[in-house]
């Protein structure tokens, strides 16, 4: 079972802040539940991605390496970064307004986030999976769901983690496309809006 783990005041500080940066949209991006170029457009929770990243703290490893497929505006990419220290995030966004202003924001955060936060105007099919030791996802984010099922199937290392995030996921799908190829992590905390694989 995951355990919670507590904010340090300098990290629940640093939330509050990005908090504040995403809580207005901005006009320099589309509008939530937009329709884009490869998929929908939704801003992740960023209270729900910190507790996922709180509860999975004790199994990420230092100088890791971590995916987020479809950034966006990169709030997924910048917490995971506060929360998990001395660990290496990519964020991949093909939508150019969406890169723009998540290279925007990164421009105003603490030089130590900064060397440790980049983000690629991209396809995310095109990039090598096996990189990664984590891969964070917003499911239904792609029109190309069957494409993505399948790399991340194949290319995934062993033992590594898959974070699926979205509210009302369908678990019979997802065993159905992943079972074979993860073990998966139960936990009633993140049930709700999150699912939690390992690489077998």
């Amino acid at each position: 079972m995951l355990k919670t783990i507590f904010l340090s005041k300098e990290e629940s500080s640093t939330l509050k802040s990005l908090k504040t940066v995403f809580s207005s949209p901005s006009k320099e991006i589309p509008e939530e539940y937009d329709l884009l170029e490869k998929g929908q457009y939704v801003g992740s929770n960023i209270d729900e991605v910190a507790q996922l990243a709180l509860l999975l703290r004790p199994w990420v490893k230092p100088n890791a390496h971590v995916l987020d497929l479809g950034s966006g505006d990169g709030r997924v990419v910048f917490t995971l970064a506060i929360l998990w220290k001395n660990v290496y995030i990519t964020g991949i966004e093909y939508n150019s307004a969406l890169f723009k202003y998540s290279q925007k924001i990164k421009e105003n955060i603490s030089p130590e986030l900064k060397k440790r936060v980049k983000f690629f105007k991209k396809d995310f099919l095109e990039e090598d999976f096996g990189l990664y030791d984590i891969i964070f996802y917003y499911y239904w984010g792609t029109w190309e769901e069957d494409k993505l099922v399948e790399k991340l199937n194949k290319e995934v290392n062993t033992k590594a983690l898959l974070i699926l995030y979205g509210h009302g996921m369908d678990k019979t799908k997802l065993e159905k496309n992943f079972l074979q190829a993860y073990k998966f992590i139960e936990n009633p905390e993140i049930e709700p809006f999150a699912c939690i694989l390992v690489k077998i």
